[in-house]
């Protein structure tokens, strides 16, 4: 029998699928190739605009979700994917103050998220592929942003 986590099932907005979309290579190839051209530009960019754009994308794609759950979505998935968004752009902000470590923790924390959102855990609206795709993206984002600080 499928359960959420003690409580979750209790609150507005969250669920178990009983069969989420199952992660395609496709999914994972699309965030992949997002996040090489997403590193190639930073690449070409003074330091500290690189960490800026890498903060900004990261609003962007945790906007996407509340994006979703304005289109198509009910308030209550708008609350969850809103607030959630205006956590990682907090976080965002409170990474800025620190080395680019902390950003890409920042990141990881947003492929956890959107591991609970294809795993069913937690309603979302987007494309069944965008979670996946976006997992791999933060995924990479995050590690490069890790390696970078790091080495730096």
């Amino acid at each position: 029998m499928n359960r959420l986590p003690s409580g979750l099932a209790r609150v507005p907005g969250f669920r178990l699928e009983s069969s989420p979309e199952p992660m395609t290579v496709m999914d994972a190839l699309v965030g992949l190739a997002a996040a090489a051209l997403t590193l190639g530009v930073a690449a070409l960019l003074p330091r500290p605009n690189t960490r800026l754009l890498l903060g900004i994308l990261l609003g962007l794609v945790a906007g996407v979700y509340v994006g979703g759950a304005l289109a198509k979505g009910g308030r209550e998935e708008l609350l969850i994917h809103g607030t959630v968004a205006l956590a990682f752009v907090a976080a965002t902000l409170i990474a800025f103050q620190g080395r680019p470590v902390v950003l890409g923790i920042v990141w990881w924390l947003h492929a956890f998220w959107d591991l609970l959102l294809h795993g069913g855990y937690v309603a979302t609206s987007v494309a069944g592929w965008y979670p996946p795709a976006c997992l791999a993206y933060d995924a990479v984002i995050g590690g490069a942003l890790v390696y970078w600080g790091t080495k730096r």
